[in-house]
C-alpha cells in the first residue's frame, strides 16, 4: 500500500513467478486524475465503520518513511500516514476463489502469524482452508511511505482478490475511487495507491453494501469480478527477478 503526496517520484516495479508475487502502491509523477461526480455502484452506501482493534501485530520501519501498519484477524487492518494519529484504511482483504466456492479469509480465522525474532516486527501470515493455502509478508519500506505485501497462494484452480477499504484521513465519507490497471483512492489532497507487480487482471470500485452482496455471486465465475475496491491478482507474468 502507498500514501502519498501527488508529486511524490515513482518506484521500481517488480518480478513475479507464478503464484507468487508482491501487491504494493508506489508513487506516479503527475497528480493522479480523478473521475468526476459520477456515483459509484451501490451509492449511497451503508454507514462507514472502523475495524476491531484486537490486533496481532504492530509494524513500521526504521528509517524516513511515514508508515505505520496494524495486523488483525491475519490481514492488514489499518495504515496510518504520514503519523500514527492519522489512519487511511480500515482494511486490506484477500478472498481466495476457487472450484469449491470462495473464502474472505479474515472470516474464515484459520491463520498462525510468525516473526524472524521476538523484536523484529515482520509480520509473515499463513492461512489455511479447504484446498488452499496463503502467505502473506507484510513489509513497511524503510526509504518510501510504501507497504509491501508479497503473497504466495498454494492450490489447485484457484484466484486471489485483494478487498480494499480506503479510509483517507480518518474517514471512511467523501473518498473518491478510481478502478483501472491499479486502485486508487483520494481525498482532501492525498492519494491512496494499491499496485500488483504483476499487475491486476480486472478491478472494480463501488460502496461497502453493494460489495459484499456481489462476492458471493461472482468470485465463482472466471469472467466476473464483484463490486467494491476489488482487485483481481495475476497468477503468472514476468519471471523470477526485478527490482
Amino acid at each position: 500500500m502507498r500514501e502519498h503526496d501527488p508529486a511524490d517520484g515513482g518506484m521500481p516495479a517488480t518480478g513475479e513467478r507464478p503464484g507468487i508475487g508482491e501487491a504494493a502502491a508506489p508513487a506516479s509523477g503527475p497528480a493522479v486524475e480523478m473521475p468526476g461526480d459520477r456515483p459509484a455502484p451501490g451509492w449511497p452506501g451503508i454507514a462507514p465503520t472502523w475495524t476491531t482493534s484486537a490486533k496481532d501485530a504492530v509494524t513500521t520501519s526504521l528509517g524516513p518513511g511515514r508508515l505505520w501498519a496494524t495486523i488483525g484477524y491475519g490481514i492488514v487492518n489499518e495504515v496510518y500516514w504520514p503519523a500514527t494519529g492519522i489512519p487511511q484504511i480500515r482494511d486490506l482483504g484477500f478472498i481466495v476463489a476457487g472450484p469449491g466456492g470462495w473464502f474472505e479469509v479474515k472470516r474464515v480465522g484459520s491463520y498462525a502469524v510468525e516473526t524472524p525474532g521476538p523484536h523484529i516486527p515482520l509480520p509473515a501470515i499463513t492461512h489455511e482452508g479447504a484446498g488452499y493455502r496463503l502467505r502473506l509478508e507484510v513489509l513497511p519500506d524503510p526509504l518510501r511511505d510504501v507497504l509491501l505485501v508479497r503473497y504466495q497462494l498454494a492450490g489447485g484452480g484457484l484466484r486471489l482478490y485483494a478487498l480494499l477499504a480506503p479510509h483517507m484521513h480518518g474517514s471512511g465519507r467523501h473518498n473518491t475511487a478510481r478502478a483501472g490497471q491499479d486502485l486508487v483512492a483520494e481525498k482532501g489532497g492525498s492519494v491512496l495507491r494499491l499496485q500488483a507487480s504483476c499487475g491486476f487482471s480486472r478491478t472494480s470500485a463501488g460502496y461497502r453494501r453493494q460489495a459484499q452482496r456481489a462476492v458471493g455471486h461472482h468470485a465463482r465465475r472466471p469472467g466476473r469480478l464483484p463490486s467494491g475496491l476489488v482487485a483481481g491478482c495475476r497468477r503468472g507474468g514476468a519471471g523470477p527477478g526485478g527490482n
